[in-house]
């Protein structure tokens, strides 16, 4: 899956290309809000939906919750890295 944003010209800026098993709108998920950039898929992918509501009905102590905030912050500062 490629990930990018557009600028207010329309050029795309890839940020990231993701394989598999990786997470993707984890951000949004936590942070709640709308999406901050768009998903491309480069070939077939099987994708898991979980919804804001069902997420906040898990515990913060379970492990996915934990694995996912951290995935997250990985995220973050790989973005504050100057380009």
């Amino acid at each position: 899956m490629e990930v990018f944003r557009q600028d207010e010209n329309g050029n795309k800026k890839v940020i990231a290309v993701l394989g598999k098993q990786e997470v993707i709108g984890e951000m949004t998920l936590l942070e709640g809000g709308t999406r901050c950039a768009n998903i491309i898929a480069l070939e077939d992918c099987e994708l898991s939906v979980l919804s804001f509501q069902s997420f906040k009905d898990i515990p913060d102590t379970n492990p996915g919750v934990i694995a996912l905030r951290k995935i997250m912050e990985q995220r973050k500062k790989s973005e504050a890295l100057p380009a």
